[in-house]
């Protein structure tokens, strides 16, 4: 599952980014002299330099497109849960009059698995269903007969 802001980290970045790293450095800076007092201009200078190689750093794997959003990655896994859960959720609507039907416990075995694992296919190959259907209700009709649970 693709994030759509990937393709936003491939450009350069924007001076409204360019203004809050400045920012950044600044604040570093203030805070390196001021927590560190005692600390030698010599050593100051250098934990700053480190810190601004390692901004850049940063904002080269984001260019590069291997720093990811956490909100992005947040968003994409919530949606990848959301979507399985709903997914088994339906299971029971999807195959009920089926396994009703069936007096071999194997058979009905047989069928619930085989719909586990086609639910678990399809998410596999990252085409998830309806996200912003509703998921069952344990009041869902069962089958097309509007029989209820």
């Amino acid at each position: 599952m693709k994030s759509k802001s990937r393709s936003k980290r491939s450009k350069a970045p924007s001076s409204k980014s360019k203004a809050g790293d400045l920012a950044r450095l600044k604040q570093l800076k203030k805070l390196l002299s001021e927590s560190n007092s005692d600390m030698s201009e010599g050593e100051s200078i250098r934990r700053l330099r480190a810190a601004e190689a390692r901004l850049k750093e940063l904002q080269l794997a984001e260019q590069e497109g291997r720093l990811l959003d956490a909100e992005d990655v947040r968003r994409t896994w919530t949606n990848a849960i959301m979507t399985v859960r709903n997914r088994l959720l339906a299971l029971g609507d999807a195959i009920c009059v089926q396994v009703a039907a069936e007096s071999d416990l194997l058979k009905c075995r047989s069928l619930i698995d085989t719909e586990v694992r086609d639910a678990l296919t399809e998410l596999s190959r990252g085409k998830p269903e309806d996200d912003d259907a509703p998921a069952p209700t344990p009041a869902a009709t069962c089958g097309t007969k509007g029989n209820t649970l």
